[in-house]
């Protein structure tokens, strides 16, 4: 077991870390923008995409790099690319003023809403999509709990929506 003291060094290191991976990152895409621009070559950018730390903010420098350069990312073969028909350009400048880190914000999870959930299930059912495992997560006790549930739903919209006409 860690003792107190050790815990708090380990916080001390990580947030040291994390500050100077976010300063590395931020100063090294700042750099891969330039070359891109000198030299038209983005690989960069999809060697950074790979070596992108998983506690990392990614999907934020995904954003940053795609309003800051002409790229896009292309989320399925995981890289960037330059479109078609390209009429942005670089921005560096503005990139400099604001690190990748402060670009976006991170959403709040929220929590699970039940009801929602087992509605859209339902609904996609009755629309006659294919609910994978639906035979597995909806027992009969469960299915007729949620069908339930759902009705409730349903009948509160249309009470809502009698008082708002």
């Amino acid at each position: 077991m860690m003792t107190i003291k050790e815990i708090n060094q380990n916080i001390k290191n990580i947030a040291d870390a994390g500050k100077t991976m976010d300063s590395r990152i931020q100063l090294t895409t700042i750099g891969m923008m330039e070359h891109a621009q000198m030299h038209g070559d983005r690989t960069a950018f999809d060697r950074m995409l790979a070596a992108f730390p998983k506690s990392g903010r990614k999907q934020a420098w995904i954003k940053y790099v795609e309003d800051h350069t002409p790229y896009n990312h292309n989320a399925k073969e995981d890289c960037f690319s330059l479109p078609k028909k390209n009429v942005r350009s670089f921005f560096i400048e503005e990139a400099k003023d604001c690190p990748f880190w402060e670009y976006t914000t991170e959403k709040k999870p929220e929590p699970l809403n039940i009801a929602k959930t087992l509605a859209a299930i339902f609904k996609a059912m009755e629309e006659g999509k294919e609910v994978i495992h639906a035979n597995k997560l909806l027992t009969k006790e469960m299915g007729e709990l949620a069908k339930k549930l759902w009705e409730a739903d349903k009948q509160t919209k249309k009470n809502a929506a009698k008082v708002v006409a």
